[in-house]
Parts: structure tokens; sequence; C-alpha cells
């Protein structure tokens, strides 16, 4: 009977996975500017989280004054950690950010300045680089080794590494431009001393050039070609070879439409995965929570993918007559979404999937959340309101070979003995029956 509540459970997980997840959308927090002479404008830069559940948004009030909010309960509830109480000043606004765990935050600003959080986001404290020159680009591998860029307002580009989470820096040389301008636009660290610094320059050839390192840095291969103009937009990579070009597709200054494109090869070859006209708002951010499931925002429209991209549908949950329009997005996994919403309305939406326990063969089935997803050592469980102290557990190979069982009693499960693959973690306790289905790298 159990392996027929196996089978049943991984037959109606896996029909369902590419359908949008019924569920809705709720205002969680909205962010109080009424303070000082910030003015009534909001502009959320974007969110990151180390771990699904501490979570860190940066904004700058009336494009000026820097703001930090956190979570950490996975979006449900925030606070404000940073608010600048000086007269807001260009000098200081934040232009970039980097979370690479709960020990180390920063935030770069103008003149060199930079806050950084070492306790997981709830205090900060402001550096400046020596120089002053602003900075606005920053990404880093751990939370000892990180880079910037620096502009100086002249013929070059300033690129300064930390090998001790921010406290130092030291100057390595710059990527060399093909088109001999200041050029390099997006920054992007992938694994283990892997780094793109991505060039765009409209004047000359319309195309995207990626300069790669592999020793954080230090040395960088010839360039690249990526793909042409358009889309004007952005850069999302999940990691070294998955990766997406997104914004519109239209070359007049009015935006037209949303356009998607996909690399599978560190960006050397792309293919179009969406193009729609819905209206003028192109597409502004992307996130996945592992390499099938992730999620779009265009402020009016909000997109899911549940093949790595591959194809998109329309999340019908949202709709931007009722909610606010979400330009930074976020997925948790694919019950749990935050957006962020710019511009007048400063508010944090949050998407929760409607209940998620279902009925299989007289047994209550529920789905519980797991990261990281992918997983390498360590699979850590999201679910302390729900699961008992101790239940039995096992975890299963996408065709239903049960491969590791025990007792789970605390918060993560050691899955480093699993080969690299799809798999479903079960726990079990009398007619109650809980799942989750991972990715082990």
């Amino acid at each position: 009977m159990k392996n027929l509540i196996i089978l049943l459970i991984l037959i109606s997980v896996n029909i369902g996975y590419s359908q949008i997840v019924p569920g809705k959308w709720e205002i969680v927090f909205k962010l109080d500017i009424r303070v000082g002479n910030y003015g009534t404008s909001c502009y959320f830069l974007g969110l990151d989280s180390p771990n699904k559940k501490d979570i860190i948004a940066f904004a700058n009030i009336n494009w000026e004054a820097p703001h930090i909010i956190t979570s950490h309960d996975s979006g449900k509830t925030w606070q404000i950690t940073l608010r600048e109480t000086v007269d807001a000043s260009w000098a200081f606004k934040i232009n970039d950010f980097a979370v690479p765990d709960t020990n180390l935050a920063i935030a770069v600003c103008d003149s060199g300045s930079y806050w950084r959080s070492t306790d997981n986001g709830r205090t900060w404290n402001q550096h400046f680089i020596e120089n002053r020159n602003r900075i606005y680009l920053v990404d880093f591998w751990d939370n000892k080794n990180g880079i910037i860029f620096q502009s100086n307002y002249s013929d070059s580009t300033i690129v300064l590494k930390t090998e001790d989470g921010g406290l130092n820096w030291k100057l390595i040389s710059e990527p060399k431009p093909v088109n001999n301008i200041v050029a390099t636009s997006y920054l992007y660290t992938l694994g283990k001393g892997i780094i793109y610094s991505i060039e765009v320059d409209n004047k000359v050839d319309s195309v995207y050039y990626f300069h790669k390192s592999t020793d954080y840095g230090e040395t960088w291969e010839e360039p690249y070609k990526g793909p042409k103009n358009p889309p004007s937009g952005n850069f999302y990579f999940y990691d070294e070879n998955l990766g997406f070009a997104f914004g519109d597709y239209g070359l007049k200054i009015a935006r037209e439409g949303k356009l998607i494109r996909r690399t599978s090869d560190g960006g050397r070859t792309w293919e179009e995965v969406l193009r729609a006209g819905m209206n003028n708002n192109s597409i502004s951010g992307i996130h996945f929570s592992d390499s099938l499931n992730g999620i779009a925002a265009s402020i009016t429209n909000i997109f899911r993918t549940s093949d790595g991209g591959k194809s998109w549908i329309e999340d019908t949950t949202y709709d931007y007559s009722r909610d606010p329009r979400i330009s930074p997005i976020f997925l948790i996994d694919k019950n749990n979404a935050i957006g962020l919403s710019t511009n007048s309305d400063h508010k944090v939406i949050r998407f929760k999937a409607d209940n998620s326990t279902y009925i299989v063969d007289n047994h209550y089935v529920t789905n519980i959340t797991t990261f990281p997803n992918p997983a390498v050592n360590v699979l850590n469980i999201s679910a302390p309101d729900i699961l008992p102290q101790k239940l039995d557990y096992s975890i299963y190979t996408a065709g239903g070979q049960e491969v590791k069982y025990g007792i789970f009693s605390g918060e993560e499960l050691d899955v480093s003995a699993l080969v690299p693959g799809v798999y479903f973690l079960l726990f079990s306790s009398g007619d109650k029956i809980w799942y989750s289905k991972f990715v082990k790298e």
C-alpha cells in the first residue's frame, strides 16, 4: 500500500508541475517614506537571499536616500534596518548590492561609499573606498571574495577586489573593452572563481560582449559575442551556463512588448523563448528558485516557467488592476514568491499558494518547502509549524526508487551521498504525508 501511495504522489506531482499554482498575492509591507526630506518616490533596486529565509531588499527614496529592509521569515514580515537620516544626497544613493550569505551583505553607492552588514542585515556600517569614485557594480563569490567596479568619469574603469569581505581592497586589471570605452554594464559571479563582465555599447555595434574570468577576476579570457540588441533590459544568470537576457523588442523610444532570450552555454548562443505584445511594459525582472522553476515580472504581468525557462506562461493569479505593480521579483519556490512595487507604491507583496494539501488514497498529502534547491550537501526543511518533532522520512528518485530513509528530527538532512539528480523527500506520520521535490547537484 505504501508503494502505491508513493507512486500516486509522484504521478500527481509530475503531472501538475507545469501548471500555474493557484494562490493569491497579498501586501505584506509598505515602506514608510514620510520621514525627513525624502519625497514620495521609492525606487526598489531589488532583493536577494542566501537561503530563501533571510531576505534583504534595497531601495532609494526619492531616487537618493538609501533604505534597506529585511525579512527573516521568507518575506512574511519585514523591518527597516537602514534609513538614511541625513538630507537626501546623490552622493550616497545605492547603485548595486550583494548578499553572498548571512554573514555578509554589501550595498555600494556613489562617492566611494558602501554599506556593510555582518549580522544578516540587521545592522549596517558605512565604509569608503579611498579614491571616493562612484561604485556602480558589486558581486561576491562568498563572504570573503568579492569585486567592485568604479567609474572615474574618464576613459577607464577601476576594478577592485577584496579577500576579506570588503574590509580591504586591491586594484586588479579590468577586462579590456571591445569598443574601447567604459563599457561594463552587468556583473555576475557564478561558482568558484567564475565571473562574467558583460559589455554593451549601442553606439558602435549594438552587441553584448562577454568577458569571462575563472580565477576571481585576476585574468580575463578573450571576449565573445552575446545577443544583439534588443532587448534593452537586463541579464539574469542562474549558473555558469543557464542565463537569460530580458527586456523588450522595441527599437522606438516607447518600449514595445516583452522579450526573453535563453542561453544554456554561458551566453555564446541564444534562443528566443518569450515574445509577448500584451502592452508596452517590458520584462523587468527574472529569478529562479531552482534549475527548473522561474518567474518573470513586467510591472503589469507575471510569467512562470517550470522547464528551466524553455517555455513561459502567464501567471493569472496576478492582476495588475487589483495588485500593486511588480518590478523586482524573487521566487522562493513554486508556492511562494515576493515582488517589490516601486515608485509611489513602495510595497512588498507576497504570493502564497492556496492550501497545498490534497488527498491521495485516504492520506493527507502536503507540499512543503526545502532549500537550497539545488542542494549540494545539506537540505534545509522550512516547515516548523507543520512537521511533528520526530517522524519517518524517505528520499526517492524521480522513478520511485527509495535511496535513503530514517528518522527526522531537526531542520536539515544530509544529502551529500546522493548522486546528482531529481529526488522526492517524503515525511510520513499516520495518515499524513509531507513531500518536497528537490535537485541534488
